[in-house]
């Protein structure tokens, strides 16, 4: 069987993984099957060298510390500061969307 990891780290032996909550909330199966799934692949990538996998979800990647201590906890030295500029962008590209309600054809804008 192969495996893949959205992330290697060769030089720490570090593999991550970028988990979405969508990917266990039911809609692609049974929630328990798919970390039952997980929890065997990870086993199977320590089996054949992988130290550790770090396993990450939206919220965590635009919380600095949250993901600082996902990666630091599997093994993975920091190597620069968090930058805020990039943080702020992810947060705004990974915001909910509310939708907009669409003016019908002769509707009165207020413009």
């Amino acid at each position: 069987m192969t495996d893949r990891t959205d992330f290697w780290w060769p030089g720490s032996g570090i593999a991550g993984e970028a988990d979405g909550d969508l990917k266990y909330d039911g809609r692609f199966g049974d929630p328990v099957s798919l970390l039952r799934a997980r929890r065997e692949r990870d086993h199977r990538l320590r089996s054949r060298g992988i130290r550790s996998v770090a396993h990450w979800g939206w919220s965590d990647l635009v919380d600095p510390d949250a993901l600082d201590g996902i990666l630091r906890g599997a093994g993975l030295p920091r190597v620069a500061l968090p930058d805020p500029y990039r943080l702020a962008t992810a947060r705004i590209a990974l915001a909910p969307r509310h939708s907009v309600p669409r003016l019908h054809a002769g509707a009165e804008t207020g413009v």
